[in-house]
């Protein structure tokens, strides 16, 4: 891994479409399943809101 300053943070851009894409990228499996639970719990929670595609 190539050394940086302190304080310097690397960010690297992934194009991720989907939440399933998204998922495929958390490797422990309980991380991943409470990753899905937030999005239900947010729609449970506020049901008034509309999931739109915003790029």
């Amino acid at each position: 891994m190539p050394q940086m300053s302190k304080g310097v943070v690397r960010v690297i851009t992934v194009a991720i479409k989907t939440l399933d894409e998204f998922l495929a990228t958390i490797p422990d499996d309980d991380n991943r399943s409470r990753m899905v639970d937030v999005p239900v719990s947010v729609g449970l929670t506020y049901p008034e809101l509309e999931l739109r595609r915003i790029a």
